[in-house]
């Protein structure tokens, strides 16, 4: 796991899910049959997330921007501002 950017998935309701921990999965964020490190997770509504792709985060498997060099704002505020760097680059 050497991402910096999470994954965003759809988990559906009802659904089991084998989520890869060991880094190497061609499937990632899903294990692969052979992923010797598996994490079970269950949805139990349809719902959309942000799955951890760095390997740091404090609550596996969901991001918890953990690697965010803009650590004191959530997530979606640090995406959202670096969305409106990029913008603003973009612009000059």
């Amino acid at each position: 796991m050497n991402e910096i950017t999470p994954h965003v998935v759809t988990l559906n309701a009802d659904q089991s899910y084998q989520i890869c921990q060991c880094g190497r999965c061609s499937s990632a964020p899903f294990a692969a049959d052979n992923c010797p490190r598996p994490l079970s997770l269950h949805s139990d509504q349809k719902q959309l997330v942000w799955l951890c792709s760095c390997g740091r985060s404090g609550a596996m498997p969901y991001c918890d921007g953990s690697h965010n060099p803009r650590n004191k704002m959530s997530i979606r505020e640090a995406i959202r501002e670096m969305a409106q760097d990029l913008l603003s680059h973009f612009r000059k």
